[in-house]
């Protein structure tokens, strides 16, 4: 993520409500924070808050889905100054490109001039739609990382660890007049956490993915369950808070009532009881918060959402316990976005960021090379390539299971490779995906080298899965890029062979060569182990 050390402003004039777009579906009844016949109360005044990107998770794969801008006011702003209380904001009242520039989550936004129409028939802290007025004007303020945002205090919270030890609190809905009847909060703790109350122990739940695919480098702990937090000590043996999961009542039915608007209620209320402790809790104080919400909510044909980035997710009752749809949704919680192929953003299926199926224990499932290089987690076993047509790059990949278990050899094999193309915005990774370990479940691309463009915070997209190979029909999967760099050579990745190993011993390899075709790079010897034809 870009960053900037130093705060910096941008302050820009309203546009003419004569040059508006018609409004967007920020403003109907259908909204995020609005719900179907939701009755709002407006009042004007100037605000501040944290700029949020809101990312759903569509049950229907080729539904179309409606991102959301989002502003999380400082308590300040809100009633009785309850914190994280989050509003869409009806994008079209602000100038063209206005959000092109933002860093989500770790930029402040200041209107002052603003018309904030209140969700949930008035009812307090359910946040709503903020429009700005004609004649006003906004400030984004950007705050680098480093300042205490990642994993930090409540005034410098808002991003998700991507290593490390992750506190992760699931707010438990009960509102008047529905319930989370798929799942218990005790069951929950067993999905997440793979903590069995008076059950068979959940062995793949989301804590042990997150943990295989990063080798122990993320890890996710259960709210005050651990020691080392400081506030364990005063609800271990409680009932109303066990194993990172607080049952939160509302006074509020939510039949119809947008998702967005009971997260709001949710937290509100979990802020009162957590501060009602002695000693206080501060909600925000965790580095994750997951809602747990009824399915009679109006979800708008999503199954979850989250913040992108952020530490912010909810989820419909009847999916919240599927091992996929949590490490997708917390996957952006981190700052990940969706994983393509073809024109489709969740179609690469050889990564949780695609759309995992929706099973109670898989498919186990890590992430592609994009996703991969962007965690971090396999910086020291990946590298750059520079591509030449007169020296041969060679590589002996291993996948994500024997990089997990240790069962290679540090500096002889790799992860993902990187390749930088000029003639295109995102970056060749090149990634063994074999189907092994905590990727035993992929079905998409299997056991073959995978291809993909993507660069942090974009989308990425699915180029290309090699293999198998045939030696001695000479037939050696590749991939081409044509006019690599602008110039008249052609980019080839080539899978050259795989071969298994001993379990436990030695990894399962797939030797791969890089190089650039000029016309005569196969006169220098470009050619795989075992081949007779070019």
């Amino acid at each position: 993520m870009h960053i900037l050390m130093k705060a910096s402003f941008f302050v820009l004039a309203f546009a003419p409500a004569s040059a508006l777009p018609p409004p967007s579906s920020s403003s109907s009844s259908s909204s995020m924070f609005g719900g179907n016949g939701a009755n709002f109360v407006e009042r004007e005044g100037p605000v501040k808050c944290t700029l949020i990107f809101i990312e759903p998770y569509m049950i229907d794969p080729d539904a179309k889905e409606t991102s959301t801008v989002a502003c999380m006011l400082h308590p300040e702003y809100e009633g009785d100054s309850i914190s994280g209380i989050t509003y869409e904001l009806y994008t079209p009242s602000f100038p063209k490109d206005f959000f092109k520039d933002v860093e989500y989550a770790t930029t402040d936004l200041t209107i002052s001039a603003a018309l904030i129409k209140k969700a949930g028939a008035g009812r307090d802290h359910g946040g709503g739609i903020i429009t700005m007025k004609n004649g006003a004007t906004a400030t984004k303020e950007f705050r680098g990382k480093g300042v205490g945002i990642r994993g930090g205090s409540s005034t410098g919270r808002r991003l998700a660890p991507t290593v490390g030890n992750s506190t992760l609190i699931v707010l438990y809905a009960i509102p008047l007049d529905a319930s989370n009847s798929d799942r218990t909060s005790t069951q929950l703790a067993n999905d997440i956490f793979g903590i069995a109350v008076n059950e068979t122990q959940d062995l793949v739940n989301v804590k042990s993915q997150m943990l295989s695919c990063s080798r122990g480098k993320l890890s996710y702990m259960p709210a005050c369950g651990t020691p080392e937090q400081s506030c364990s000590s005063n609800v271990n043996q409680s009932i109303w808070f066990k194993n990172g999961v607080l049952r939160v009542s509302i006074p509020y039915n939510v039949t119809g009532i947008a998702s967005g608007t009971v997260k709001n209620w949710v937290e509100a209320e979990a802020q009162k009881i957590l501060q009602a402790q002695t000693p206080k809790i501060d909600l925000y104080s965790f580095t994750q918060i997951m809602n747990v919400i009824p399915d009679a909510a109006d979800w708008g044909g999503a199954a979850a959402w989250a913040y992108l980035p952020g530490q912010t997710s909810a989820f419909r009752n009847s999916y919240s316990w599927r091992m996929g749809v949590m490490v997708h949704e917390f996957g952006h919680n981190i700052g990940l976005h969706h994983s393509g192929f073809g024109t489709a953003e969740y179609a690469d299926h050889s990564c949780m960021l695609g759309n995992p199926s929706y099973g109670d224990d898989g498919p186990e499932i890590c992430f592609n090379g994009a996703k991969s290089w962007e965690t971090g987690w396999y910086a020291t076993d990946s590298v750059d390539v520079v591509p030449s047509s007169t020296v041969l790059f060679t590589a002996d990949l291993i996948g994500a299971a024997d990089w997990s278990t240790g069962t290679y050899t540090p500096g002889s094999h790799r992860v993902v490779l990187r390749i930088t193309d000029s003639t295109v915005t995102q970056k060749y990774h090149i990634m063994y995906n074999r189907a092994k370990g905590p990727n035993a479940g992929v079905t998409f691309a299997k056991d073959k080298v995978t291809v993909t463009l993507g660069a942090p915070r974009q989308v990425s997209w699915h180029q290309a899965a090699l293999g198998p190979v045939n030696a001695t029909g000479n037939k050696f999967p590749l991939f081409r890029k044509e006019k690599f760099n602008g110039g008249n050579k052609t980019l080839v990745i080539k899978l050259c062979s795989t071969t298994a190993g001993t379990s436990g011993v030695t990894p399962d390899i797939a030797s791969v060569m890089v190089y650039l075709d000029d016309g005569a790079a196969l006169n220098n010897g470009f050619m795989c182990p075992g081949a007779t034809l070019h």
